[in-house]
């Protein structure tokens, strides 16, 4: 099973006075794409949720393997919106 997806909006507190590492910096594009996508699947068309689902897979390339991401992948290739959103919801 891939590893778990969380968005969060908490505030990050960064080791080393107070500079963000790269890690850091990745996880935040990370959520910065899911966000995008999840507003995409939710808000419509199709075609600007498939955009979205591209941006994050080509961006970051360990969620190509994640099951959900995977499961959102086929039903927009299948242009199921609908069913896209409810994948992302469970």
């Amino acid at each position: 099973m891939g590893p778990d997806i969380h968005v969060s909006s908490l505030a990050h507190s960064y080791p080393q006075g107070g500079q963000p590492t790269r890690q850091d910096a990745r996880q935040r594009a990370r959520t910065q794409r899911v966000r995008s996508l999840l507003l995409a699947i939710q808000s419509g068309p199709v075609d600007a949720a498939r955009l979205a689902f591209t941006a994050l897979t080509l961006h970051d390339g360990e969620l190509n393997h994640h099951p959900v991401i995977a499961r959102i992948g086929t039903a927009l290739q299948s242009s199921l919106l609908h069913e896209a959103w409810r994948i992302a919801q469970e």
